[in-house]
Parts: C-alpha cells; sequence; structure tokens
C-alpha cells in the first residue's frame, strides 16, 4: 500500500474543518495528515488540537497564501517519503473510498502527475459551477472514467512523489489565485497528464461568487493574475515580446482614459504598466527555474 500525505491549508476555517478532517479519518486508505493554517484569527487551530490529535499542526505567523503553504507541507511529506500527495480544501471533504480510487486511477495510468475526483457543490445536489467549467472547457475523455485535461484547479490534487520531485512547488510569484494554472502548465511541460477521476468524488462547499461590484484594486489584481499566469507559461515562447506589448498597451490605454475624463480606467492601467514592468525579473526567474527544474 502506497503511503498517503494529504495536506490541508486553513485559514479561519471553522465552520469546514470539521467535515474535512473527519472525512480525511474515515478513508478507507490511511492517511498521514498535515495542517498548515495560515494565521487564522478564529478557533481553528484551537478546534483541530483538542479533536484531532492524530493531525500534524503547523501555525504560520502570517498568511502565506495557498502555494506558499501547501509548499510547507509537500516538502515535508517528501521529507517522509511520501509516494502521493493529497492537497484538499479546507472547505472540502471526501468519501471512504475517494483516495483509494484515486491511488487505483494513478497505479494504473503511471503517466498522469495529477489526479483529480469529480467536484460536487457542498450539498451535493449539483456538480461544482467552476469544475463543471473545467469538465466542459478543458477535458476529453481518456478512458473509462478518467478525463484528461490541461487544467483542474487544486481544490483536491492527487499528485504523485515522481512529478512534484520533477516539477518542483508551487511557484512564490504567485499569492492567491493563479498558482494552480501555473503548476498545471508546469506539469504538462514536464511530459506528466492531468486527470480527472469521475469514479472518485469530493464535495465542495465553495463560497458562491456573488456578483458585485469589484473595487480598483480588485479589478487590478484579476487582470494581473491573467497576465502573469500567461506570461509565466513555460509552453509558450515570445514572453519578452509579450510583456513588452501589454506594457504598451495599458499606457496607450491609460492616457485615451486620463484625457476623456475615465479617472478609475486610468489609474487601473497606469498601475498595471507599473507592475507588469516591475515583475520582469521575477517572470525571467521563474521560467527560468521552471525550465532548469
Amino acid at each position: 500500500m502506497k503511503r498517503v500525505f494529504v495536506i490541508v491549508v486553513t485559514y479561519n476555517g471553522m465552520q469546514w474543518i470539521d467535515k474535512c478532517l473527519s472525512s480525511l479519518e474515515n478513508s478507507l486508505i490511511p492517511v498521514d495528515i498535515i495542517v498548515i493554517d495560515n494565521h487564522s484569527f478564529d478557533q481553528t487551530c484551537q478546534y483541530i488540537e483538542e479533536n484531532y490529535p492524530a493531525v500534524r499542526l503547523i501555525k504560520s505567523e502570517k498568511n502565506l497564501g495557498f502555494g506558499q503553504a501547501n509548499n510547507i507541507g509537500m516538502s515535508m511529506a517528501m521529507e517522509e517519503k511520501a509516494e502521493l500527495v493529497f492537497l484538499l480544501n479546507q472547505d472540502a471533504w471526501i468519501a471512504p473510498d475517494t483516495i483509494k480510487l484515486l491511488c487505483k486511477s494513478l497505479e494504473l495510468h503511471s503517466e498522469f502527475g495529477i489526479m483529480s475526483p469529480y467536484h460536487f457543490n457542498g450539498n451535493g445536489t449539483a456538480t461544482d459551477t467552476n469544475f463543471k467549467s473545467y469538465i466542459d472547457r478543458y477535458s476529453r475523455e481518456y478512458s473509462e472514467g478518467i478525463y484528461e485535461t490541461s487544467f483542474v484547479n487544486a481544490a483536491a490534487w492527487m499528485l504523485t512523489a515522481d512529478c512534484i520531485r520533477k516539477t518542483g512547488e508551487f511557484d512564490p510569484i504567485f499569492f492567491h489565485y493563479g498558482e494552480d494554472w501555473n503548476y498545471a502548465q508546469r506539469v504538462i511541460y514536464n511530459n506528466y497528464k492531468i486527470g480527472i477521476c469521475t469514479d472518485a468524488v469530493i464535495w465542495h462547499d465553495r463560497v458562491q461568487d456573488v456578483k458585485a461590484e469589484l473595487s480598483k484594486q480588485q479589478k487590478t489584481d484579476r487582470i494581473f493574475t491573467q497576465f502573469l499566469v500567461y506570461a509565466c507559461d513555460v509552453n509558450r515562447d515570445g514572453w519578452i515580446r509579450f510583456c513588452t506589448r501589454r506594457i504598451a498597451r495599458h499606457m496607450v490605454a491609460s492616457f485615451q482614459a486620463i484625457i476623456t475624463g475615465r479617472k478609475e480606467d486610468y489609474y487601473i492601467n497606469l498601475n498595471l504598466a507599473k507592475k507588469i514592468a516591475l515583475k520582469l525579473p521575477q517572470i525571467r526567474r521563474s521560467r527560468k527555474l521552471s525550465i532548469n527544474h
């Protein structure tokens, strides 16, 4: 039986943590559970310490973001000779046979570096909305019960140790959002496949998106993350040309906005041009590390 480590990153996750951890303890295949807490200010850590003594809890003194916190757990797992590492969101939980089915699918299909279960919403009445979009847009049937995809979000990833050794950890250039896209790009670059095992399931009680007006900062961050995912994609060439064109485009857009009195668009585009220019050395370093890992 392969040794499986589960990494759960928490941040103020009291409303979900019992369902998440109890489901892991009820797994048909025993697992080693590591929780990395991103400096929660609710009772998450206290609850874990009092109710889940077998769980190893690492308390960060600051919010490291999704990727960097997972990196701590992945590093611990690899040091302890993990053969498979399962990343699970704090707001998700598994069925007793989920991990068993994921392990079996990876044994049968060693060409896959990541295998994800099927994602239902929190009450199990429908497919998770975002997950459905990945299925519809990026996947194709590979074999019975297995779909190959170019991306599935990291709410529930089973990774092989070989894939982690070859691909590395999450890139610290991303803080929160985009890091799973980047990792998937690097997995594919290293000639692994990404799959979805439809027989294995999780329930993901994500906070539903509310159609609210985004702030100026939120708009800037969203556009910048999308840019960064594209610029750091080692499967694409011509990143310098892409970056310089984006800087020029945002500068032109900011000029057009100021002369037409659209102050918010002016600030958004000017800030994006500055952020991209300042990020160029890190993008270069990110791509180099991804290629030479």
